[in-house]
């Protein structure tokens, strides 16, 4: 139970509609706990990794767009 279906095939070859927001839900927790440790490590080191996966995030899905 890994939980990376949406991530291995895109979601395409999933039997049950659902298990995607389950597995998404589960992929953000276990990194939310990452950045939360970060964060009380080193605040201004977590805004600036949150700033960057943010305009990563972006990038990401302008580039998708555009490619469709």
């Amino acid at each position: 139970m890994l939980f990376v279906d949406n991530l291995v095939d895109n979601g395409e070859k999933m039997c049950m509609g659902w298990g995607w927001y389950l597995q998404n839900d589960i992929q953000i927790f276990a990194f939310s706990m990452i950045l939360l440790f970060l964060y009380s490590v080193n605040k201004m080191g977590c805004k600036i990794s949150l700033l960057g996966l943010s305009l990563l995030s972006l990038a990401v899905n302008f580039y998708d767009a555009q490619s469709n």
